[in-house]
């Protein structure tokens, strides 16, 4: 948690308005633990007062960390703190089943935004929105694909589930994806505005939309590779980073 909020600090450019965090900790419950509020980093997570922000590092313990700052350019913005304090990233969507649990933040726009929703809200199952972002709109489509692949007795790669993404999303946006088995997923979207820069050393893996910020918290700066347009990175079972184009299939070295 820790290097988490430093990188947090060091991205306070992409939005201060609110900051907020997800982690997962497979040997605890909640398994997911969430931490958000209005402010800057420094100020949500209390960095000015030890105590509080020791308390707060104790609640974010666990071994995946995703987070991200927000600056609204849509939803309510503080206009209506309850409805603003949903719309602030990462989005958890709660389930009893751990492969439907998941969390995830982007940086981005998805510009046909308002018929996705229409669509989920006058469908079958007429989906219920509690907030006007497209983040919501978003975690609903996720949790579509899940159940899609799931229905055709198939694995679910983190892969196929954002091609079908992509398929339907028109826009410019980048994601960091966790679930409550402990996946975690980088993605790019095929047109690639949105920056995502990862890297690793001997203790850590980290992904950020600013590669200053990996090098505050440990990544030398020639250990900092980019993601391209299309592209997916998932950490399999050993701790290795696994790089593909999410829409050919196919994996990259670098």
């Amino acid at each position: 948690a820790v290097r988490g909020i430093t990188a947090l600090l060091h991205m306070d450019n992409r939005g201060d308005q609110s900051s907020g965090a997800v982690v997962y900790n497979q040997n605890e419950k909640p398994i997911f633990r969430e931490y958000r509020a209005f402010g800057t980093p420094a100020e949500v997570f209390k960095m000015s007062f030890p105590e509080e922000y020791e308390k707060i590092l104790n609640t974010l313990e666990g071994r995946i960390f995703i987070g991200h700052n927000r600056y609204t350019t849509s939803g309510h913005g503080d206009d209506n703190v309850a409805r603003a304090l949903q719309e602030i990233q990462p989005f958890h969507r709660n389930h009893g089943r751990a492969i439907k649990r998941f969390a995830f933040a982007f940086n981005g726009n998805i510009e046909n935004y308002l018929d996705l929703k229409k669509k989920l809200e006058t469908g079958k199952k007429k989906y219920i929105f509690d907030t006007d972002v497209d983040t919501e709109m978003m975690m609903h489509c996720l949790s579509i694909y899940i159940k899609l692949t799931e229905e055709n007795n198939l694995k679910i790669p983190l892969e196929d589930m954002f091609a079908k993404a992509a398929a339907d999303w028109i826009g410019a946006y980048s994601l960091v994806y966790l679930d409550a088995t402990g996946r975690f997923a980088a993605v790019k979207d095929p047109i690639g505005f949105q920056p995502l820069a990862y890297g690793e050393n001997e203790t850590l893996i980290a992904v950020a939309s600013e590669s200053f910020a990996l090098e505050k918290i440990g990544i030398k700066r020639k250990d900092i590779k980019f993601l391209e347009n299309g592209e997916i990175l998932t950490i399999n079972k050993n701790n290795n980073i696994i790089v593909k184009n999410y829409i050919k299939n196919k994996p990259i070295k670098r």
